[in-house]
């Protein structure tokens, strides 16, 4: 039996979640956010972020950022993220139905 660390299986959920439809979702939040969290954001190895507030999001995207919630993936994934395109991937999320 052979498994897969997240490490291994990131491209593979990338490429599978990037090829489905989704309107109105961002390139970004489909490559970055979608593999684990999906593209509805209820969730595939990570929990749902669906039905929370922009506020709610944002504060949790800077923390991650800033290494107040230990998360290398989630440190890593956002090191590079501009303030301003945090906040519009919060306000993205933010829309996303429980």
């Amino acid at each position: 039996i052979y498994t897969l660390s997240l490490h291994d299986a990131l491209p593979i959920l990338v490429i599978s979640v990037a090829n489905q439809p989704s309107e109105g979702v961002s390139k970004r939040y489909l490559t970055s956010c979608a593999p684990c969290h999906g593209a509805n954001g209820k969730g595939v190895m990570a929990p749902s972020i669906a039905g929370k507030s922009k506020d709610e999001i944002l504060a949790s995207l800077k923390n991650y950022k800033e290494g107040k919630v230990p998360n290398s993936l989630m440190k890593g994934l956002l090191t590079n993220v501009s303030d301003e395109d945090l906040g519009a991937l919060a306000d993205e999320i933010s829309k996303f139905k429980e």
